[in-house]
C-alpha cells in the first residue's frame, strides 16, 4: 500500500506529463494550422492570435474563480488574473487601439494596478503567501512559461536579431513565426500553471 504522500506524488508526475503531453499538442496542432491556413497562419487578428487569447482568457478566469474560493493564495490569484487580463490586452493592442482613442490597449493597467492595489492592502498576508507560493509546483511551471514568453520569444523573435544572422531584411514572417509560435506554448504553460495552483490541496490550514 502507497501512503499518502507517495500517492500524492505519482499523481503530480502524472500531471506534469500531461502538461508536458499538451506542449506536443500545442506544437502539433500549430502544424496543422499552418497547413491549412499557411502564410496567414501567425498574421495578426487570425487563428494563432485566437488561439492566444483563448489560452489568456482561460487561465485569467481559472485565476478569478480560485481567488474566490479564499485558499491559501486568496490574494495572489487576483494579481495573477490581473496580470493574465493585461496579457490580453496587450494580444488586442491594434483592436483597441482602432477602439479606444488615446489609450488603446493601454487601458489593461487598470487590472494589474487594481489587483496589486487589492494585494498591497493586506501586505503580511501577501507577503506569506508570496513565499508559500515560492515553494508551490505551480511557481516552477510559472517560471517556464514566463522564460518562454518573454526572454524567449521575444529576443529569439526579434527582428533585428535575425537580419543580423539572416542577413535579410525581409524577415517579417520568420519573426511572426518565431514569436508567435513561442507565445502560444508559454501562454499554454501558464494556462498548466493555474491548474495546478487550483488543483494542487489546499495547505492553508495546515500551517
Amino acid at each position: 500500500m502507497m501512503t499518502t504522500t507517495e500517492k500524492a506524488s505519482i499523481w503530480f508526475g502524472i500531471r506534469q506529463f500531461i502538461y508536458l503531453a499538451g506542449c506536443f499538442a500545442v506544437i502539433l496542432l500549430e502544424h496543422f494550422l499552418a497547413c491549412r491556413f499557411q502564410a496567414e497562419t501567425f498574421r495578426e487578428h487570425c487563428i494563432i492570435e485566437n488561439i492566444q487569447l483563448g489560452e489568456l482568457l482561460l487561465a485569467t478566469i481559472i485565476f478569478g474563480v480560485a481567488s474566490l474560493r479564499k485558499g491559501e493564495f486568496a490574494r495572489l490569484m487576483p494579481l495573477f488574473a490581473g496580470l493574465c487580463a493585461f496579457a490580453v490586452s496587450r494580444e488586442l493592442d491594434n483592436f483597441l487601439g482602432d477602439h479606444i482613442p488615446v489609450v488603446g490597449w493601454k487601458i489593461g493597467v487598470v487590472f494589474p494596478i487594481a489587483s496589486v492595489s487589492y494585494a498591497l492592502a493586506d501586505w503580511q498576508e501577501t507577503r506569506k503567501e508570496f513565499f508559500l507560493f515560492l515553494h508551490h509546483p505551480s511557481f516552477e511551471i510559472m517560471l517556464c512559461a514566463m522564460v518562454l514568453v518573454l526572454p524567449v520569444a521575444q529576443c529569439i523573435g526579434h527582428k533585428r536579431f535575425l537580419i543580423n544572422v539572416l542577413q535579410e531584411e525581409h524577415v517579417g514572417r520568420i519573426k511572426e513565426l518565431l514569436e508567435e509560435s513561442l507565445e502560444t506554448i508559454g501562454y499554454f504553460i501558464l494556462l498548466c500553471s493555474s491548474v495546478e495552483l487550483i488543483w494542487t490541496k489546499d495547505r492553508k490550514n495546515e500551517r
